[in-house]
């Protein structure tokens, strides 16, 4: 375990000019703020032994009155091949701050967006014009090129939606257009129930989606419809009230429905993973299918204009782990409060495949009363940190129960069914849904 952090994201404000309706600020629960200079100054020791820092958020970066401060603090700081990073919505971009940032020798420069409609950008982005947008990235573009810089590199973020998937190809015919060279698609962590059906991506692991096709092309294959799957528990009640043995009760072609489940519950069962079955018989899978030809026609897109295109997980992946514990990576928020990823950053509810979910933020320290190092090496943060990579964490997204789970659904997480007290069993960054960092 590495006595310093590789990987640093750093937010400067939770403040923002905007009020985007898909933004977790809707639903934090906390105040907002700058981050004292004085306070990001204390993080220098750090910087030079860094990777990557980035300056990330729930707040536009752009709004703090010391940002590019702040970035030529930090590139003064980091090691040669150390880059830095910096997200912006970009609508306060202005050709002075452009000349600061090339002049500071910022690495790269990533723009968010979540439509290429004027009109649907503006419904979403509350407060922002596509106008606006479309100049800075042009002015971007031309600057660089007056200047012979090469950075800061541009990039695009866009938030994953149902409303939106169909905009993709469009959007990397923009990114082109405008000489940007990364494409970063991240999905959808709904802040409010009006946006719960808004996400593409699916609950169901990869390795439990993949059994359940084979279950079900077997029952395809023998004439057998596994909705009677559903008649199981029936007839398993009526008989402990009958006293009889339940297999009496089943008719032929129950009975080899139970022993096609119960085949694939024990393999899932081999690989110590959960599976919700009755979910999977229900489950719509032609509509993730759908999205997997999308994403593909998007990729060989990106593939043939050049650019780098950064996709999350639409079907979970099996072999989960926490990229920010792997990656050596810790979060500094605006007020000094040290956390250990994005996900246990603030406190805010959302809404987790569909029911709510409230998280609590989670702090080894803050900065302010101890110096970062020694946050990050005291004991505490280091029995996080191996717990974590071990991840021997309950499947939360494949579980049967987890609707209704009081242990993950309650307004304050104690313990998961494993008696861990840390809330990673859920967590979406670490199955490849949301993307770290």
């Amino acid at each position: 375990m590495i006595p310093h952090p590789k990987n640093l994201l750093v937010e400067v404000t939770s403040r923002c000019n905007l009020d985007c309706e898909m933004c977790l600020r809707r639903s934090l629960q906390e105040e907002a703020g700058d981050m004292a200079l004085s306070l990001y100054k204390g993080l220098e020791p750090v910087f030079t032994g860094l990777q990557k820092l980035t300056i990330i958020g729930l707040g536009e970066p752009l709004l703090h009155p010391h940002i590019v401060d702040m970035v030529k603090i930090a590139k003064k700081h980091l090691p040669v091949e150390g880059r830095m990073n910096f997200i912006t919505n970009g609508t306060l971009i202005h050709d002075g701050l452009i000349e600061e940032f090339i002049e500071s020798g910022l690495d790269s420069l990533v723009v968010s967006l979540d439509s290429v409609s004027s009109r649907a950008y503006e419904e979403i982005r509350i407060g922002a014009r596509f106008g606006d947008l479309t100049r800075t990235l042009s002015r971007l573009q031309k600057i660089k090129k007056d200047r012979r810089a090469e950075k800061p590199e541009i990039g695009l973020e866009w938030l994953m939606m149902k409303d939106n998937v169909k905009e993709m190809l469009s959007l990397l015919e923009m990114a082109e257009r405008y000489g940007v060279s990364t494409v970063i698609v991240n999905n959808l962590l709904p802040p409010s129930e009006a946006l719960k059906d808004e996400i593409v991506y699916d609950f169901h692991s990869e390795r439990n989606v993949s059994l359940f096709k084979e279950t079900k092309s077997r029952a395809d294959q023998s004439g057998l419809d596994l909705n009677s799957y559903f008649k199981l528990s029936s007839v398993y009640s009526a008989a402990v009230c009958c006293d009889i043995q339940a297999e009496a009760l089943l008719e032929e072609k129950e009975r080899l429905v139970k022993e096609l489940i119960d085949h694939l519950a024990n393999e899932v069962s081999k690989a110590k993973g959960f599976i919700n079955i009755p979910a999977l018989i229900k489950r719509r899978g032609e509509e993730f299918e759908r999205m997997g030809e999308i994403l593909e026609k998007v990729k060989q897109s990106a593939e043939q204009k050049g650019i780098t295109l950064l996709l999350p997980q639409i079907i979970p992946d099996n072999n989960r782990k926490c990229g920010f514990v792997s990656d050596d990576t810790c979060f500094v928020a605006w007020d000094g409060v040290v956390s250990p990823c994005q996900q246990l950053s603030h406190s805010y509810i959302c809404y987790h495949h569909g029911r709510r979910k409230v998280v609590r933020r989670k702090s080894f320290g803050n900065v302010a009363e101890k110096d970062l190092l020694t946050i990050w090496n005291s004991p505490d943060y280091r029995a996080f940190r191996s717990r974590v990579e071990t991840f021997d964490f309950p499947h939360c997204g494949d579980c049967v129960f987890a609707d209704g789970c009081a242990m993950i659904t309650e307004e304050e997480f104690r313990t998961d069914c494993f008696l861990n007290e840390e809330p990673c069993g859920d967590c979406l960054w670490s199955r490849g849904i949301l993307r770290c960092g």
